[in-house]
């Protein structure tokens, strides 16, 4: 992906053609899945797309749809494993299970 341009400084991202179709692309497929199918809030998998989350996010205000929540997929998992740890929660012992479990899991 280096020589489309993702891993310029973030000024010159969209001077780059192939860059810049492919936020019209994502911008798009965005607006679409809010217009067809009527979504609130819209889920960036994929590093790629994060890293164009302020790119996407401007084209979607300039379009008007500033009220649409983009939800990055990196920051979310960060989010839910700080719940977990505040929470402090751990790892469910049939996850991994061992001969210590009384009752042992059928697929083991």
């Amino acid at each position: 992906m280096w020589r489309y341009g993702l891993l310029h400084e973030k000024e010159q991202r969209t001077k780059v053609p192939e860059v810049k179709k492919l936020i019209n692309a994502i911008v798009d497929t965005c607006i679409k899945a809010i217009e067809d199918d009527g979504v609130d809030s819209l889920i960036l998998g994929g590093p790629y797309f994060e890293l164009l989350e302020d790119e996407i996010r401007q084209a979607l205000d300039e379009a008007g749809y500033n009220e649409i929540q983009l939800i990055s997929e990196l920051a979310s998992a960060v989010e839910v494993a700080k719940a977990m740890v505040n929470m402090k929660l751990k790892q469910a012992p049939r996850a991994y299970p061992s001969y210590y479990l009384k009752a042992k899991p059928k697929f083991r």
